[in-house]
């Protein structure tokens, strides 16, 4: 077999991985999740077999739950390699698990609150220096992120969201790191910084900055051990670094990275590694 499935990707993913594909000898297939079939206990593609293909690269699954969860038991039993890309287990869809998990397993994390007391609330933040930050527990790309200097104005943004906020001291840093990781292997690592005055928030797609950097050893495993506890295939784990205490913690875990401000910024043609990767791995099972 030299059949390569990938599920439900965006055009511009499937024409790059197709000529990475190909240029290997291998067939590029692409699907949406809408082919397949659920047959008793046997996945369909169309009306074919999922074990006709050499290998499985899932896109993003999150409109998708009721088949997804599925589909990686189905190509784990059937011994089918695979990388999911942006899927969590449902019960680890949200940052509040998120942050619970990697807590419970000694990775270093900012000091996180969830809740609606404004007790609770206040002895929180009695525990460290203004400001604070809150955010969604299903926030995305840092657009939701605000800033607060006291009690009343943190109660205040409690208040009004119909969803459960994540409140953390404000760690100062000289800007944030994020390191790709590929299957337990870090391809590159970015330094995120603010482009504009006033503004804490350092995400590309916010207008941040970014050059390409270096971890120390320890941290780069902590982002590995990170997106394992995860249960991620690729990652993108955020980092900062206290200017204060110089230590590293772990500010959010994304299982479903961007490509294209890494690739900009690195010059690292991801579309190539992860091909090769998976080349890689087709091979070595043979």
């Amino acid at each position: 077999m030299k059949k390569i499935l990938f599920i439900n990707f965006r055009t511009s993913f499937q024409v790059e991985f197709k000529k990475n594909i190909e240029s290997h000898g291998y067939n590029f297939y692409h699907i949406k999740f809408t082919e397949l079939s659920l047959l008793n206990n046997q996945i369909l593609v169309n009306d074919s077999k999922l074990e006709e293909f050499s290998y499985v690269f899932v896109g993003l699954t999150e409109k998708h739950k009721h088949i997804s969860p599925i589909l990686k038991q189905y190509l784990i039993n059937k011994n089918i390699p695979f990388i999911f890309y942006g899927h969590k287990p449902d019960h680890i869809d949200s940052k509040s698990f998120e942050i619970y998990n990697l807590s419970s397993n000694n990775i270093p994390i900012i000091p996180s609150l969830i809740s609606r007391d404004k007790n609770t609330i206040a002895d929180f933040i009695n525990q460290y220096t203004n400001p604070f930050i809150t955010k969604p527990v299903n926030g995305r790309k840092g657009r939701e992120i605000l800033q607060h200097s006291s009690l009343e104005s943190t109660m205040d943004a409690v208040n009004k969201s119909e969803t459960p906020l994540i409140i953390q001291p404000m760690i100062l840093n000289n800007g944030d790191y994020r390191v790709w990781i590929l299957k337990g292997r870090v391809i590159g690592v970015i330094k995120r910084s603010p482009n504009a005055e006033g503004e804490f928030r350092s995400n590309i797609s916010l207008g941040g900055t970014a050059q390409v950097a270096s971890l120390p050893d320890d941290v780069l495993d902590m982002a590995i051990k990170s997106a394992q506890i995860l249960d991620l295939d690729m990652a993108g784990v955020d980092i900062i670094q206290d200017i204060n205490t110089k230590k590293y913690y772990i500010m959010e875990v994304n299982a479903a990275p961007q490509f294209t401000g890494f690739m900009a910024t690195t010059g690292i043609n991801l579309f190539e590694v992860i091909t090769k990767y998976i080349i890689q791995e087709i091979e070595v099972k043979k």
